[in-house]
C-alpha cells in the first residue's frame, strides 16, 4: 500500500467517506463474486468460447436480435474487459488509498485482484491471441499489463507482466500507425483511443526506465498532431467509428 505521503491529501480527492466506501465495495464485490478462469486451458477455452459466439452469432445477427438477448455472451473475462478493469481499479485505488474505510486486508485483496486480472491477460496473449495489426483492443491489453507491472513492481510476476506488456505495446506502436501518424483503422475514435495507449506506455517507460521501442516518442508526436486536426472548434474530440450509429 503506498504511503499516505505519496498521495494527494485524502480530503481533496474523496470528500465523501460514503462514496469512498461504495467504490471499495463495488470492486471487492466483483472480485469475490466473479471468479476468473485460472488454468491456461480454461483461459483459452473461455477466449475461444466467447470469440466463437461473437464471430458465429453476434457479428451476423441484426440489431433487434442482439438487443433481445445478450446473456449468452460472457464478456466479463474476455478481451477488453479485464484490461479496462485493471486500469480503472488502479485509478479508483489511488483515489481511496488513504480512506479510513479501506483496511489493510481490503487493500491486499484489491492488490491480488490486479494480479488475477493481469494473469488472465498475460496467459491469454501468450497462448491464444497472436499479435495482429490493427488491434486497438490488444493494444489496451498490453497497456494494462504495463500498469500492473508498475503497480506490482518488485514481485516475481511483475516481470512477466512487464515483458508481455512491452511485447504487445511495442508491436502496436510500430505497426498500427501510418508514417504520417494516422491510425491504420481510419477511425477517429480508435485513433484517439490508441494514441492514449502510446502516451501512457511512453510516460511509464520514461518513469520506470523500460525499453519501449525507439520510435514511440515520434509515433506519439505524429499521432497527437492528427488529434489536433480532428478536434472540434470547442476543443472536444468527435466520437465517430465504423461501429457506432451516426
Amino acid at each position: 500500500r503506498p504511503p499516505r505521503s505519496t498521495l494527494f491529501p485524502y480530503p481533496t480527492l474523496f470528500r465523501s467517506e460514503e462514496l469512498a466506501a461504495r467504490v471499495r465495495d463495488v470492486m471487492l464485490s466483483f472480485l469475490r463474486t466473479m471468479p476468473e478462469p485460472r488454468s491456461e486451458a480454461d483461459i483459452c477455452a473461455e477466449w475461444e468460447y466467447v470469440e466463437g459466439l461473437r464471430n458465429g452469432f453476434y457479428n451476423r445477427a441484426g440489431r433487434a436480435e442482439i438487443m433481445a438477448d445478450e446473456t449468452d455472451i460472457r464478456y466479463v473475462w474476455y478481451d477488453f474487459q479485464p484490461a479496462s478493469r485493471i486500469i480503472h481499479f488502479l485509478y479508483a485505488m489511488y483515489f481511496i488509498a488513504s480512506s479510513p474505510s479501506l483496511s489493510d486486508a481490503d487493500w491486499e485483496e484489491l492488490r491480488e485482484g490486479i494480479r488475477r486480472h493481469a494473469r488472465v491477460i498475460a496467459t491469454g496473449e501468450r497462448k491464444c491471441s497472436p499479435l495482429h495489426s490493427p488491434g486497438n483492443h490488444q493494444s489496451v491489453r498490453g497497456l494494462a499489463l504495463l500498469y500492473a507491472a508498475d503497480f506490482l513492481r518488485g514481485e516475481a510476476e511483475a516481470e512477466l507482466f512487464l515483458d508481455e506488456g512491452l511485447r504487445i505495446c511495442n508491436y502496436h506502436i510500430e505497426n498500427d500507425f501510418f508514417p504520417d501518424g494516422v491510425l491504420r483503422e481510419l477511425s477517429p475514435s480508435s485513433h484517439i483511443f490508441e494514441t492514449w495507449h502510446v502516451r501512457d506506455a511512453f510516460l511509464l517507460s520514461q518513469r520506470c526506465v523500460w525499453m519501449l521501442t525507439h520510435c514511440a516518442g515520434e509515433v506519439l508526436r505524429r499521432a497527437s498532431k492528427f488529434i489536433e486536426v480532428l478536434n472540434c472548434p470547442d476543443g472536444l474530440s468527435p466520437v465517430i467509428t465504423a461501429g457506432y450509429d451516426l
